[in-house]
């Protein structure tokens, strides 16, 4: 009878060990989760293309159509700059202009810039140049008797190359 006790005692004692063991895997584990879960929320920008000048400004494109009808009709803002290559179906950009001074030139130069490398002349390896114009000129009316397609836009009096 005191063997049998001996080897209930030493078998408790092992299983105890164990209980403790994985109770600590466990609490390991939480924390592995509860760390993943603390990574940052998305920003509203980061489902565009995007970058931030060397000014300090924010240009945000359009990855499709969808998203330069979005990108226009939702985050063109008054005082923002509507930049776009002078080729059919390329991105549209715009550039979030924080108060209502002018943007700089450089800003505007890696704008254009931004909006040849994502057109489809960059990958022809065709020579053409970006326009810009103030949120004010761009529409989605088309004249009269004519459709607009989504992601397309009017762009009404001077564009500036």
């Amino acid at each position: 009878s005191s063997l049998k006790e001996k080897k209930t005692v030493q078998s408790s004692s092992i299983a105890l060990k164990n209980a403790e063991k994985k109770t600590e895997a466990t609490i390991k584990d939480i924390n592995i989760v509860a760390s993943i879960k603390k990574a940052r929320k998305a920003m509203w920008f980061e489902k565009f293309l995007w970058f931030i000048s060397s000014e300090g400004y924010m240009v945000i494109g359009g990855r499709d159509a969808q998203q330069n009808e979005i990108l226009v009709k939702k985050y063109l803002g008054k005082h923002d700059v509507y930049v776009h290559a002078d080729i059919h179906g390329a991105t549209s950009i715009i550039v979030k202009n924080k108060g209502s001074d002018p943007l700089p030139p450089k800003t505007l130069m890696e704008a254009g810039c931004f909006a040849l490398c994502q057109s489809s002349a960059w990958n022809s390896k065709i020579v053409t140049s970006a326009y810009w114009v103030h949120a004010s000129q761009v529409s989605k009316t088309a004249p009269t008797g004519e459709y607009l397609t989504t992601g397309s836009f009017m762009i009404r009096g001077k564009k500036n190359f």
